[in-house]
């Protein structure tokens, strides 16, 4: 029996029948998805404030708030969460916004598949676990700094060869998971795992962009790094 990974998911949806709706269409081999439900945007705050989730979905049209601006309160509760839209409202000048506010991807409700969802969910919380690790590891340096500041001019440095090590074995820890998730959107994009609809290939090219955008975080976090190990090197 193939041992399944929970994914907890926080769903901000006021509608019943969406509600069951979007369960029903959560299936996968290898993750098991377990999805609370909130009516309105106070309720999903209050559960983020006091509840640990791997992704919030959430509709744009609910008692409590509109559009975009549900997608501004919620980033106040999770920054660190990846944050999908599942909506009925069309309209492409929102759907741009959206992804600017911060939202890793965008769907209207009675157009996806099951498995699209399911997949999307899998690859946002993927996505969002490589951006944290960056961002812990940009805070580590930061406070590495500030003790470094503080130590005595009489304590060595450790050798820029060893640093330089250390942060190619931390970039290659970090850019092979993004790598294969490339290479599978890839592969799965360009129909050699069977034939997909236009949808299907849509989501897919958002998915290779998002890893993209990733790359080129990661390339900017290891370089500022790597000048200054070159500047403590000289020191």
């Amino acid at each position: 029996m193939v041992t399944q990974n929970v994914l907890k998911i926080l769903l901000l949806e006021d509608d019943d029948i969406e509600f069951e709706a979007f369960v029903r269409q959560l299936k996968h081999d290898r993750y098991r998805f377990v999805t609370v439900r909130t009516a309105t945007l106070q309720q999903a705050m209050c559960s983020l404030d006091i509840g640990r989730y791997d992704v919030v979905v959430t509709d744009l049209r609910v008692p409590d708030s509109y559009g975009v601006s549900t997608i501004r309160e919620l980033q106040q509760y999770c920054s660190d969460m990846p944050l999908i839209v599942n909506t009925g409202l069309r309209n492409r000048a929102l759907e741009q916004n959206i992804i600017l506010e911060g939202a890793h991807d965008l769907f209207i409700k009675g157009e996806t598949t099951g498995a699209t969802m399911s997949r999307a969910v899998i690859y946002a919380v993927q996505r969002q676990r490589v951006i944290n690790e960056l961002q812990r590891l940009a805070a580590r340096k930061e406070a590495a700094d500030s003790r470094r500041e503080l130590q005595t001019h009489e304590n060595e440095l450790q050798p820029l060869e060893t640093k330089s090590t250390l942060l190619g074995d931390i970039s290659n820890d970090l850019r092979t998971p993004l790598t294969i998730v490339k290479d599978f959107v890839t592969i799965v994009k360009e129909g050699m795992a069977g034939p997909i609809n236009k949808e299907q290939q849509r989501l897919l090219e958002r998915a290779l962009v998002r890893a993209e955008e990733l790359n080129f975080r990661m390339d900017g976090v290891i370089e500022f790094i790597t000048g200054e190990l070159r500047t403590c090197g000289r020191n």
